[in-house]
């Protein structure tokens, strides 16, 4: 299988081939750091240094931690959060309605039956553990 961009897996180039029997999809930019850099560590993902996720020059390649990968999508302003999520159920308009009725002495179940989901969302969307990013 040549090299290319698998819709199912974002804009990262992959290269997929079997072996065994097995079918693998590898993404490049982990292959290239795998092979010109290192091996990488516990909890390190590939990162592209100019945001370019189909740039896979080694010199734009670097192992980093998630919340370093993360940091660095948002400097780029390829971060994708809240209601640009694929699978989001919740919305902005929804996010500040549950913040305000927990605020106005609602339970947390009550607002979860309200719109649908669980107390845990709800207890994550209240304490801004999701969608920290709406005011």
């Amino acid at each position: 299988m040549a090299p290319g961009v698998n819709p199912k897996r974002g804009n990262y180039l992959h290269a997929g081939f079997r072996t065994g029997g097995k079918k693998y999809c590898l993404r490049i930019n982990r292959l290239v750091l795998r092979m010109f850099d290192r091996e990488p560590l516990p909890g390190e993902e590939a990162s592209h240094l100019n945001g370019n996720p189909q740039d896979n020059h080694i010199t734009n390649l670097q192992w980093q931690t998630g919340s370093q990968n993360c940091r660095m999508k948002a400097q780029h302003g390829t971060l994708v959060r809240g209601e640009d999520v694929k699978t989001s159920v919740l919305t902005e308009e929804v996010v500040r309605e549950m913040r305000q009725l927990y605020a106005d002495g609602v339970i947390k179940a009550h607002i979860a039956k309200r719109f649908g989901t669980h107390p845990t969302q709800v207890d994550r969307v209240v304490t801004r553990k999701t969608w920290a990013h709406v005011v």
